[in-house]
């Protein structure tokens, strides 16, 4: 018998728990394995409604997991996330979401389990790590979110400041944010709101932001058949033991994403995560020529 996968809530209102457990009833022919809605974090994916204020802080912290499957339940049409639903539910998009995660989580690493990262066509609403890569601002800016600690960027330094570790700050990575929402600070304002904060390297900011996005699905400028490559060890990769694999094969010579795959046995979505890290960090070498993807074959 086919394993029943699990879907677990956070945050959810009474109306919103009894309306999902009716569409449950109605789309389970369409789905392509059982699912079941029970309590606690052991499940296979956890929706968590991020406008509820106990939901928002829970997302900030399973968010931060990189093996945590988690969708985002919202009203909000800006909030970005790998897998989101908007309110109210839909048995489309909840179709939609459990097919997708059966197939990631559970299929193999083929053409399927490659998904490509669709970024923001909106004129100046990017995620964080878009907007660091971009230089969307030429002086200090102070980025807010209610329940969440303020973030202080000054790229002319290369420097980030706020109360809180990188952990706490998953918010801000998934969010689009439009550029005029960061408040920009002058130079004086700048030393008031900094003063007794730790002053941090923005490309660990940039890392972790470019790492939180899409999921594991992977950047559109990457393919899973072309050859991409690292002349050095990223200093980040040091903290994580299948990063830092990873690199080290890359480092020893160049590998299409899918070789990659196989030859350090780690998930497809932890391959893009890496790859997508290290190309917004600027690392990463693509090898663009015609027929780089021909060869790969």
């Amino acid at each position: 018998m086919e394993d029943t996968l699990i879907l677990s809530t956070i945050g959810l209102s009474d109306k919103d728990q009894v309306v999902l457990k009716s569409l449950f009833s109605l789309v389970s022919d369409d789905l392509a394995k059982p699912w079941r809605i029970a309590d606690g974090l052991d499940a296979d994916v956890m929706l968590v409604d991020v406008d509820d204020e106990n939901g928002r802080s829970a997302w900030e912290k399973l968010a931060a997991e990189p093996h945590r499957k988690c969708a985002a339940l919202t009203r909000n049409r800006t909030f970005s996330a790998p897998f989101l639903l908007h309110k109210p539910l839909r048995s489309k998009e909840i179709i939609e979401l459990l097919n997708d995660y059966a197939v990631a989580s559970h299929g193999p690493a083929e053409d399927g389990a490659w998904r490509s990262l669709v970024l923001s066509h909106k004129q100046d609403h990017y995620t964080l790590a878009e907007h660091l890569k971009r230089r969307s601002w030429n002086q200090p800016v102070l980025l807010r979110r209610i329940g969440a600690p303020d973030l202080i960027i000054d790229s002319g330094s290369g420097s980030w400041y706020s109360e809180a570790p990188l952990a706490r700050l998953v918010v801000y990575f998934h969010d689009q944010i439009a550029a005029e929402e960061a408040y920009p600070l002058s130079h004086r304002q700048l030393l008031e709101v900094t003063s007794g904060l730790a002053r941090n390297p923005l490309i660990d900011l940039q890392w972790q932001s470019a790492l939180h996005l899409g999921g594991g699905q992977l950047h559109p400028d990457l393919d899973p058949d072309r050859r991409v490559g690292l002349l050095r060890l990223p200093p980040q990769a040091r903290e994580d033991a299948d990063h830092l694999k990873i690199a080290e094969k890359l480092i020893a010579g160049p590998h299409t994403p899918r070789a990659l795959a196989a030859d350090c046995a780690t998930a497809s979505d932890e391959i893009a995560r890496f790859l997508n890290a290290c190309l917004y960090c600027g690392w990463l070498i693509v090898d663009r020529s015609p027929i780089a993807v021909a060869q790969a074959h």
